[in-house]
């Protein structure tokens, strides 16, 4: 996306309702040492996230603002 608007191209997004949740590298690497302290492993899964997710075309809308691009994610047409 951030591509597409730097270049002054348009968003080519589906509705865009898909959630994410996006998480920082910073606290995945976090989450992995805490887990690698433990010492011990058995098969356990972990979730590393925020807990706040938001729609692609949220994170659309907020890149055209970050960027001043004074656009507005469309959806495709099919």
């Amino acid at each position: 996306m951030a591509h597409a608007l730097l270049g002054h191209k348009p968003l080519a997004l589906s509705p865009g309702m898909q959630k994410r949740d996006w998480v920082y590298i910073a606290d995945v690497v976090e989450a992995y040492k805490t887990v690698l302290k433990r010492g011990r492993f058995g098969g356990e899964i972990y979730n590393v996230g925020s807990g706040k997710s938001i729609t692609l075309r949220q994170l659309g809308k907020e890149l055209c603002n970050a960027i001043g691009a004074g656009c507005s994610p469309a959806p495709l047409q099919f």
